[in-house]
């Protein structure tokens, strides 16, 4: 309608916009450094070929997400940038922590338990029965920090894993693991429907 096509930035093409006439796509290097740089230089050229309009940088994943949140104020300068200040998004982007402060604030989530990679190995089955967790089965199991997750690829990888008992729990909980993922796993009550 107003004859505008957004740009979209990644590491590699995604499908949901791969055959998009609607965007033109450019591709970002996966160095923090190099990213940055592409971002920049994209807004300096439109700069200078349109002249002063505004132009918003979106990060769609996580993992965009936390790089302009990290990055913003060496970004500021050449785009909008709706996110939160650092401080306030670390307290909120590793989900074991946002779901305390949603408890703290009474704000109602999933009934939750959470395991901790960094102790070392993953927790047995046993660890993860209902007399143990009072989480009952089927159950989601999740990792807490997405964006350090999918650096850790396997195959069968989901973003999360509706278990159906404390044994697949502890299967997919030990795939997790040995694929490096060194962060914390959330057991939680699952709530049928969709994502709404």
């Amino acid at each position: 309608a107003y004859g505008v096509r957004s740009h979209v930035f990644g590491h590699y093409k995604l499908a949901v916009t791969a055959q998009s006439a609607l965007t033109v796509r450019h591709p970002l290097p996966t160095g923090e450094e190099e990213a940055i740089a592409v971002l920049r230089a994209f807004a300096e050229e439109q700069r200078s070929e349109r002249g002063a309009h505004a132009l918003f940088l979106i990060g769609c994943t996580d993992e965009y997400a936390e790089l302009l949140i990290r990055r913003q104020t060496e970004l500021s300068d050449l785009y909008l940038l709706p996110c939160p200040p650092a401080d306030v998004a670390q307290r909120l982007w590793n989900k074991a922590d946002f779901y305390a402060l949603c408890r703290r604030y009474r704000i109602p989530v999933p009934q939750t338990f959470i395991f901790d990679l960094r102790e070392g190995s993953p927790p047995a089955v046993a660890a993860f029965e209902t007399r143990n967790t009072g989480i009952s089965y089927p159950a989601v199991l999740e990792p807490a920090r997405s964006s350090l997750y999918w650096k850790h690829r396997f195959d069968g990888m989901k973003k999360a894993y509706v278990v159906a008992d404390a044994a697949q729990a502890a299967d997919v909980a030990a795939q997790i693991a040995a694929a490096g993922y060194p962060e914390r796993l959330l057991l939680q009550e699952y709530i049928p429907g969709g994502d709404d």
